[in-house]
């Protein structure tokens, strides 16, 4: 929902207490899960203010890096097999174009 915009920037998250009863979930496992989503960027803690969700736009980018991290490994892979650039090259336009197409 933070990716895609639905929650906002700073947008404060409900309280752990407020989603646990909401959900019916154990107070426990809602503390869990946004230690989780904190560890992993998703939201920030602001000790007596609450949970906020950080930005989409940081976040995008951050996973538009992770991704391209992957690419190049996978573009090394692909060279050191000797594949050439020109043909890796042409099979991302190739998919380019039928993405469009």
């Amino acid at each position: 929902m933070i990716l895609s915009g639905v929650i906002g920037e700073n947008e404060k998250l409900p309280s752990v207490r407020e989603l646990a009863s909401t959900l019916a979930i154990n107070p426990n496992t809602i503390q869990r899960a946004y230690r989780e989503l904190e560890s992993e960027g998703f939201v920030g803690t602001s000790p007596g203010r609450g949970i906020f969700a950080v930005g989409a736009d940081a976040l995008r980018g951050r996973e538009v890096e992770s991704i391209y991290k992957v690419i190049y490994s996978e573009i090394k892979k692909l060279l050191d097999y000797g594949v050439e650039i020109k043909d890796i090259l042409d099979h991302i336009n190739i998919y380019y174009k039928q993405k469009d197409g």
